[in-house]
């Protein structure tokens, strides 16, 4: 099964942002002189600082394509975003040491821990309305997926696997 999930770094969109305004601001005057007045001074910057919002957002957003298996999962990036560092490549449950899902007042992130001690997190971006891509879907057959492959196991080795975490902060 196939699942697409919108991701954004909040943090590092922040970051950039405020690091790219702070850096144009203290810059403008000096490289640019020009008397053209308060209002277009104005404008400039305001225009300036949307122009930052927007390649802010662009440099931290993107949408994963995850597909389960019987075995594995994949994730993909259909839209990668500029600042990221995950590849494409088959993740096997049985590499999986515990996954994580936090559910924050401001953010959610969904964390993987691997046995190498790779981590894969992902930041699923907050709609203020209502989710508009496959975050809960996927979550609902993760889940299951991680009970079966850890019943599984129990029979064969009698030991669980996987751990779960589950964490809201309100």
């Amino acid at each position: 099964m196939t699942y697409k999930i919108n991701t954004q770094s909040i943090f590092i969109k922040i970051t950039i942002f405020i690091a790219l305004t702070i850096a144009f601001a203290l810059n403008f005057k000096k490289y640019v002189n020009l008397d053209i007045g308060l209002y277009y001074e104005f404008s400039i910057y305001s225009s300036s600082i949307l122009f930052i919002y927007l390649l802010a957002s662009k440099l931290t957003s993107g949408i994963l394509e995850i597909n389960l298996n019987e075995d594995n999962m994949t994730i993909n990036w259909l839209k990668k975003p500029l600042i990221s560092r995950h590849k494409k490549s088959p993740i096997h449950y049985s590499d999986i040491l515990s996954w994580e899902l936090v559910k924050e007042t401001k953010y959610d992130y969904f964390s993987i821990s691997l046995k190498n001690g790779e981590h894969i997190m992902f930041f699923p971006r907050l709609t203020f309305l209502k989710r508009k891509d496959d975050l809960n879907l996927f979550l609902i057959k993760f889940k299951k997926v991680i009970s079966k492959f850890n019943d599984d196991l129990d029979e064969k080795l009698n030991i669980s696997r996987i751990e779960e975490f589950v964490r809201e902060k309100k």
